[in-house]
């Protein structure tokens, strides 16, 4: 760990590029008692200037629980989303072997999308579609400039 006003800077944003479940989530049910950090940015679609892993959402299907995140950098086109998934409904939550990453994005960008990222997920109102809103950015070049978006998706 570095000292000092950069490093307190490094070590944050280092804390940040981690997917970590706290006491915070309720999954399947229970509060989790404590912190436990399940994926760091490992794989060559999460790296780059600042390897992130960010913005973890919920998605539950069936038996299946997924961790759905954003990874790469959120400035740049190349934002996109990857998923853990749990590998047994009955596994430690906290155990990060309990998890399986995706080997490659699950929702990435296109010629005329861009930097897709931080997805939330819903349904119909009779439970039979799913829908991921997202945003994505509205140029190439870096920066923030986004549009929210909404697309249905099938398992």
């Amino acid at each position: 760990m570095l000292s000092g006003p950069v490093g307190r800077i490094v070590n944050r944003l280092t804390k940040l590029s981690n997917i970590f479940i706290s006491q915070k989530w309720r999954i399947l049910g229970q509060w989790l008692p404590e912190e436990s950090k399940i994926s760091s940015p490992d794989r060559y679609y999460e790296q780059g200037e600042l390897p992130l892993n960010e913005g973890p959402q919920i998605l539950k299907h069936g038996k299946d629980v997924f961790v759905v995140y954003s990874c790469g950098q959120s400035w740049l086109d190349t934002y996109k989303l990857s998923y853990l998934r749990l590998k047994d409904p009955d596994a430690d939550l906290l155990d990060p072997k309990s998890w399986i990453k995706s080997d490659k994005p699950v929702f990435e960008g296109t010629d005329q999308v861009f930097g897709v990222g931080h997805a939330s997920f819903t349904t119909s109102p009779d439970d039979r579609e799913h829908y991921i809103y997202y945003h994505t950015k509205k140029e190439r070049k870096p920066g923030w400039k986004r549009d929210i978006r909404l697309q249905k998706f099938t398992f």
